[in-house]
């Protein structure tokens, strides 16, 4: 069964760098056909016709989701969090594989960490990356504006460059992030014992507990290294609002209690939860942490999966295959087998069950290449794919998490 993994791995890890060797880093996102006049109306939502509206473009973009973009002209575009999660993927695979994979004749993490260094946005003594496009939350977020969570991640890929290469330079980087995540980044919801919830960007007060946390990780990793407690300390209270408000069932809602709405908890943001308290637990050595993480995987193994080992996309509810589900549930499970969370038999059942259901998104694009469609669900006993090679929703997620199976699968 191992050997059978292994070669699945290797066999998507293949094709999609050729498709992405081929496609070029730009490309299309989930959020990119409301950046218009028309998609920001529907999606404020002010009164009943842009309610119906954003009901009717997000039933039609299920269905013809290219055709809807050509209508509305949107361009491919470089995403930062999509060129971050590349330049981890790559870095990777050439730490496992003893060389390097190459996109046009060079290391395919050399062009990403390139365009980073050109498209960071300098602030508050720090950096950050944000999205190339408005999206609207409660309140709108301008295009480029920095968001904890592009940081964090896109600062993994720096991680691994100081921790692979001994990169001094990616350490100054990473130390950069901290610097924006504590400088730059609004504190709210202050409970009796000084915790606090980091926003999700400058602009805004959003307490988002996956948000919250990726920032407290990055902050106690980073500080860490550089013996710097400060950064220690506001991240531990940072976690520890988190932890506040885990539930009894060791679940996450996506915002705070007190800005808490009906939003579904989905599989790949509870699993960005669990990775992060994982790591923190590591980090620290704090059993109340510990708990946590732990609590919290075993009920995402229960209720967020089939028998089968297929990842819902919302919690309970197993109508939809969604590849950025797919893709945390095999980084997920890759990193909590790593720290020794659950035994070898249970890792490898999972991670067969998990590529099954994930191979059924794939598009073959060539003989020699391809790429993971968005979508698979049935519609009046009809099945429906959407197809759409999303840049950093699907690829570059899958690459980066196929990577790292890769890596544990090389231990086993």
């Amino acid at each position: 069964m191992i050997k059978t993994s292994e070669e699945q791995v290797k066999l998507y890890l293949n094709h999609l760098i050729c498709w992405l060797d081929s496609n070029g880093w730009a490309g299309w996102d989930p959020y990119d056909i409301w950046d218009n006049k028309c998609g920001m109306w529907m999606s404020r939502r002010d009164n009943i016709f842009a309610r119906i509206a954003n009901v009717l473009m997000a039933y039609t973009e299920e269905f013809i989701p290219i055709i809807l973009r050509k209508l509305f002209r949107v361009k491919p575009q470089v995403n930062a969090k999509a060129m971050g999660l590349f330049a981890a993927g790559f870095l990777q695979l050439e730490h496992v594989e003893d060389s390097a994979r190459l996109i046009k004749r060079q290391p395919g993490y050399v062009p990403c960490f390139s365009w980073l260094e050109k498209n960071k946005v300098v602030r508050f003594g720090g950096c950050g990356w944000g999205y190339p496009f408005d999206w609207q939350s409660r309140i709108l977020i301008p295009k480029n504006t920095p968001t904890v969570v592009n940081s964090a991640i896109i600062g993994d890929a720096y991680w691994l460059k100081y921790k692979y290469h001994g990169d001094q330079a990616a350490l100054i980087q990473c130390e950069d992030i901290c610097t924006f995540i504590t400088n730059g980044l609004n504190r709210s919801g202050y409970k009796d014992d000084g915790s606090f919830c980091f926003s999700y960007t400058p602009v805004d007060k959003f307490q988002v507990h996956n948000a919250n946390l990726f920032g407290a990780e990055y902050l106690i990793r980073i500080g860490t290294e550089t013996k710097r407690d400060d950064w220690i300390e506001k991240g531990l209270a940072a976690a520890n609002f988190s932890l506040s408000e885990i539930r009894e069932d060791g679940t996450l809602n996506y915002w705070s209690n007190d800005q808490a709405t009906g939003l579904q908890q989905d599989t790949y943001h509870s699993g960005f939860e669990i990775r992060c308290l994982n790591s923190i637990a590591c980090l620290t050595g704090q059993k109340k942490i510990r708990d946590a993480a732990d609590q919290y995987f075993q009920t995402w193994l229960k209720d967020y999966f089939l028998k089968d080992g297929t990842p819902c996309l919302f919690r309970g509810k197993f109508d939809i295959l969604e590849v950025h589900s797919c893709a945390e549930a095999l980084l997920c499970m890759a990193k909590m087998f790593e720290t020794g969370q659950f035994t070898r038999e249970l890792y490898v059942k999972h991670l067969q069950g998990i590529l099954s259901a994930t191979t059924k998104l794939w598009v073959k694009h060539s003989p020699m290449s391809g790429y993971f469609g968005s979508k698979k669900y049935k519609y009046l006993g009809c099945d429906i794919r959407a197809n759409i090679p999303y840049i950093r929703w699907g690829q570059a997620w899958m690459l980066n998490a196929l990577s790292e199976v890769q890596a544990v699968i090389k231990t086993l």
